[in-house]
């Protein structure tokens, strides 16, 4: 049973591609990742670790009641 501010368990990250945005969003919503700057860290590996790690913790504290999907037909691109 979900509780006031929980998301149901089901929604997951999902590669979204539009004509509009590439890149990572909500399987439920229409949140969508938009990484804070350009990739920090010493080698690849540690960049990698921190995208991930915003990626992650921003899916997680994103509320898809915020995010509510446009009405209307959908079209696939």
């Amino acid at each position: 049973m979900l509780h006031k501010g929980q998301e149901s368990s089901s929604r997951r990250l999902t590669w979204v591609d539009r004509l509009t945005f590439k890149g990572w969003g909500c399987s439920e919503c229409d949140w969508r990742f938009y990484p804070s700057g350009p990739p920090m860290g010493e080698s690849l590996e540690e960049m990698k670790r921190n995208f991930e790690m915003q990626l992650s913790e921003e899916f997680a504290s994103h509320g898809c009641a915020k995010h509510p999907r446009a009405k209307g037909p959908r079209f696939s691109s």
